[in-house]
């Protein structure tokens, strides 16, 4: 039986997002391991942070697919859900935060709905919203991966590393109101990670030793995992998603709207910095981000993708 073509669907964000870097990362797995993948922009350019490897093709209304072809669309992309839905090309939907499904759905009550035939999620959380909201038994979940190589710890400096853009109001409070709650901290740097690259956002996360995490409405949320990979202590939301990581041994965390409360664990942080229960919850951190590696996300993205390349390539609909 001849392979399908994968077509992963993406676009140029003009900035760093973690569900771009995972779709390139499955395309350059899938390659690897013998499948035709491939990444579809819906723009001219690709983002300038994507993977270079990676190939890619520009989509165009009317180009050549095949009823054996799979399209892959993120789970908010409602017009090419719909139109693909429609089409004799197999339609899967990538979940990677069902905070954006209904974006998609428009008003259809599911994807398959649509006709997609396959959805499948990055985070059991994921996995569990999706079907809350869907009333189904649950979308398969291919896990997301932390890379310990890249995201390891260097020599630390006593400074905050923290990532603003989902949470730009609560940086600029946390960051301008928390001298004055402790002064005994003032002096302590903070270093902003904003529109960098892979390699230079894990710099810095290697030379940190507090991360604040200032993640919202996330499916899972990488930036605390690939702080706790590189040795920080972390700290701040858990952005909902982080839940099924985040706990009281392996880093300080507050609830979504306590800005105070986030201040108060922040100052804990640094004081618990070479203490052996802080050294501890680096240790765990470090654990959990382990969890997430590679090898576990090869295994479950090549067992989704075996399994559904093993269909004849006669798209299904839910009857």
């Amino acid at each position: 039986m001849e392979q399908p073509r994968i077509f992963y669907f993406s676009r140029h964000f003009g900035h760093p997002a973690g569900g771009v870097r995972t779709a390139y990362s499955h395309v350059r797995v899938l390659r690897s391991h013998g499948f035709e993948a491939s990444i579809l922009l819906t723009t001219e350019r690709r983002d300038d942070f994507a993977a270079a490897d990676v190939p890619v093709s520009q989509f165009q209304s009317g180009m050549a697919l095949s009823a054996n072809d799979i399209v892959v669309i993120p789970e908010g992309w409602h017009e090419y859900i719909r139109s693909f839905g429609a089409s004799p090309i197999r339609t899967f939907v990538f979940c990677q935060n069902h905070y954006y499904a209904h974006e998609g759905l428009g008003d259809a009550r599911t994807y398959s709905d649509l006709g997609v035939e396959r959805v499948f999620c990055g985070s059991d959380y994921i996995a569990k919203g999706l079907a809350e909201l869907q009333g189904d038994d649950g979308a398969p979940v291919v896990t997301y991966a932390i890379d310990p190589i890249l995201f390891t710890p260097g020599e630390k400096r006593r400074q905050i590393a923290f990532m603003p853009r989902k949470r730009r109001e609560e940086a600029k409070f946390i960051r301008e109101n928390f001298p004055r709650l402790f002064p005994q901290h003032a002096s302590v740097p903070w270093t902003e990670i904003d529109n960098m690259t892979e390699p230079e956002t894990a710099a810095v996360l290697g030379e940190s030793a507090i991360f604040l995490a200032l993640g919202r409405l996330e499916g899972l949320g990488l930036p605390p995992l690939e702080a706790m990979s590189s040795g920080c202590l972390v700290t701040g939301f858990l952005a909902n998603g982080g839940v099924e990581y985040g706990v009281a041994g392996n880093g300080l965390w507050c609830d979504a709207e306590d800005w105070s409360g986030a201040m108060r664990s922040l100052a804990r942080a640094l004081e618990l910095l070479d203490s052996e229960q802080g050294k501890r919850m680096i240790d765990a951190g470090r654990r959990t981000a382990a969890w997430y590696s590679p090898d576990r996300m090869k295994n479950s993205l090549l067992a989704f993708w075996r399994d559904a390349a093993d269909r004849d390539g006669q798209k299904l609909r839910r009857t």
